[in-house]
């Protein structure tokens, strides 16, 4: 809220600017009569040490409080706002600030390992009155040995330029994909839509240089697409990603590229919600800044691309066969397994001992004993070799089973099927299906329902009131897709 004059006015934060010394913006023309005498371009210390007193701190940031759906942004110096008593910070975390949360808390296996044991030692629990009023004894000079198996991981079947079938094998969870995706669309028209700052000279050599890098690697993997996509270059203007939609839509296009150089996360989602919602246009979109690294993460982070564009163009990128992990089929062509209850926030850690050192378990490894439910059917299961950090695995609770799997079966197939997420050529750490629900979940977040965005009900917790809310008050709301989108897998 602003403290600055005597009626405070709360606004929504937007995002952060330049310094208010730095920061210039033109003068309405409907300014007051006081604002007359100012030069029409001026800077934000400067209205503010002419309209209301010299500002103390010109060298902070500005913060854009613009309200709803404002296009003009309404700049104001942090000394002249407050945060409001218990706000909660609902924004996602842009790149960077992701970066040093993850730097910060990532833990090598051997570091993580150490720390838990000083934990151990410095608690002294064999020292606890409490404890030994109970009779109870803690083993302080080690972990728990307990016993696990390593699981085989499956073979992906892709296809070579003579639609034989090749074989990729697994090693330590990841694979290469050296031959062309299974199955695999055409796309005759498609093209590069840039959304960000304004694009400069710079910017347009990125573009031209990551032209080539996408069509190419899509025709290796079997693609049918025209090499020579439309390039369109635009600032991130709510009218013109509008206008810029609509005029690609008209024309033809089958997928559009859009690369967004911003960290506001509504250009995101304005882009999906025209995309996916009100033109039915496939839409994929990559970051600016990923696109400018060197060539050799590039091709990694263009593979990715390829994978999830096949994908939502409703291509098949590679083929598990999850038969071979089940000792019974079923004898109809539809079948569905369910009654797996998956688990992932826990504090269960694993650590690989070979006498002298510890480490990181392997992709595959399940344990099912010793520390498992005495009765009932769970297991620890760990699908993902961890790339930094200690690995975590997945705990899986077994609630029905009419089919009568054994254990192994049902380890296997869930462990198989952490392998065929169509994002990445690795084993991700649970089951690309129950990922894929929670990526529709993230994704629906930015869409509008039931063609109303407003139709929401709100409580003022700081204002007391006798009206009572009932069911009825509740109104279940239907995100509605394009029918040109919704039968495919817009989410990944």
């Amino acid at each position: 809220k602003t403290i600055h004059v005597g009626r405070p006015i709360q606004y929504r934060l937007k995002h952060f600017g330049l310094p208010a010394n730095q920061l210039k913006f033109d003068l309405r023309s409907n300014e007051d009569s006081a604002s007359a005498s100012l030069p029409k371009e001026i800077t934000v210390a400067d209205y503010f040490a002419l309209k209301y007193k010299k500002l103390q701190y010109p060298h902070l940031p500005c913060i854009d409080a613009r309200n709803g759906e404002e296009e003009r942004a309404q700049w104001l110096p942090m000394e002249a706002v407050q945060i409001v008593e218990w706000e909660h910070a609902m924004r996602p975390l842009d790149s960077v600030q992701q970066a040093l949360v993850a730097k910060k808390s990532i833990v090598k296996s051997d570091q993580r390992y150490y720390q838990i044991m000083d934990i151990i030692h410095q608690r002294n629990w064999n020292s606890d009155r409490y404890l030994k009023a109970l009779n109870i004894q803690v083993n302080t000079q080690e972990m728990l040995k307990i016993r696990a198996r390593i699981l085989p991981p499956p073979q992906i079947t892709y296809r070579k330029q003579n639609n034989q079938n090749v074989v990729e094998h697994v090693s330590l969870g990841k694979w290469k994909i050296r031959n062309q995706f299974c199955s695999t669309p055409i796309i005759n028209k498609w093209g590069m839509v840039y959304f960000g700052s304004k694009p400069d000279k710079n910017i347009i050599d990125i573009l031209k240089k990551f032209e080539p890098h996408l069509p190419l690697l899509l025709q290796r993997y079997g693609i049918q697409i025209n090499p020579n996509p439309k390039t369109i270059a635009k600032p991130d203007q709510r009218k013109d990603i509008d206008e810029t939609f609509k005029n690609i839509k008209t024309d033809g296009w089958q997928l559009a590229i859009v690369i967004l150089n911003s960290t506001e996360p509504a250009l995101r989602d304005h882009v999906k919600q025209l995309g996916n919602q009100k033109l039915g246009l496939v839409t994929q979109c990559a970051s600016f800044q990923a696109i400018e690294i060197n060539s050799e993460k590039l091709h990694m982070y263009v593979e990715n691309l390829s994978q999830q564009i096949n994908t939502k163009i409703g291509g098949i990128n590679g083929i598990v066969n999850l038969k071979t992990a089940l000792s019974q089929i079923s004898n109809t062509d539809r079948f569905m397994f369910f009654g797996v209850d998956l688990k992932k926030r826990h504090n269960t850690r694993f650590f690989a001992y070979d006498g002298k050192q510890t480490s990181n378990i392997e992709a595959g490894t399940v344990i099912d004993v010793d520390i498992t439910h005495p009765s009932q059917f769970d297991f620890y299961l760990c699908s993902q070799a961890a790339i930094m950090g200690t690995s975590r695995p997945a705990l899986y609770h077994v609630l029905h089973d009419e089919n009568g799997f054994n254990s192994n079966d049902i380890q296997e197939l869930t462990y198989w099927l952490c392998h065929i997420d169509a994002r990445c050529s690795k084993s991700v750490s649970i089951p690309a299906l129950v990922h894929y629900a929670h990526l529709a979940v993230y994704a629906s977040v930015a869409y509008k329902f039931n063609d109303n965005d407003d139709e929401t009900l709100e409580i003022d917790d700081d204002e007391s009131t006798s009206e009572t809310i009932t069911l009825e008050d509740i109104k279940t709301k239907v995100m509605i897709l394009n029918n040109n989108i919704q039968d495919t897998m817009w989410f990944v």
